[in-house]
């Protein structure tokens, strides 16, 4: 008796839910690293929250719920770079990592045909 939709709703709930709390996790991270004057970390916060924000909302359109792969991909990138940085305090150390990260994405990108009206 509709197991099915509800299940979908419930699965959009949480996605929708998690990316909200990327969204309030990354603007505190942003905070916390430009009071520290950390700009580099600032700006990759930011970067991962927007993505973390376009990714909610696309996933609520039907013909750009697929593009949630690519924000998603974005999110985890800029988060990990982040934390490598965090970790090591290298600025040319966070500059390789993100180097390789926006090139491996671009293949994975040119690689996947993006979705397009028919």
């Amino acid at each position: 008796m509709g197991g099915g939709e509800e299940a979908e709703k419930v699965g959009k709930i949480v996605k929708t839910g998690a990316s909200a709390a990327d969204t309030v996790i990354g603007v505190d991270l942003a905070l916390k690293d430009c009071a520290k004057n950390d700009y580099f970390c600032t700006a990759l916060d930011i970067i991962g929250t927007l993505a973390s924000a376009t990714g909610m909302v696309l996933g609520n359109i039907p013909k750009t719920k697929g593009l949630t792969t690519y924000t998603g991909s974005i999110t985890v990138c800029y988060r990990t770079v982040r934390i490598y940085c965090q970790k090591y305090g290298t600025f040319w150390g966070c500059t390789a990592a993100t180097a390789g990260l926006v090139k491996e994405g671009a293949q994975n990108f040119i690689k996947y045909k993006v979705p397009t009206d028919k």
